[in-house]
């Protein structure tokens, strides 16, 4: 498993833990991140 940055989610960047080929899901609550982000996606 890697690390990787995503850029200007919502205007944030955000690091997540992600293998390259496989599916992976990110979530951040309004109260946490000023805004709710969800991310699915293949890297």
């Amino acid at each position: 498993m890697g690390r990787f940055l995503i850029y200007n989610a919502e205007g944030k960047s955000l690091i997540v833990d992600a293998n390259i080929g496989e599916r992976f899901s990110f979530y951040c609550s309004e109260e946490e991140c000023r805004a709710e982000i969800v991310i699915v996606r293949t890297l």
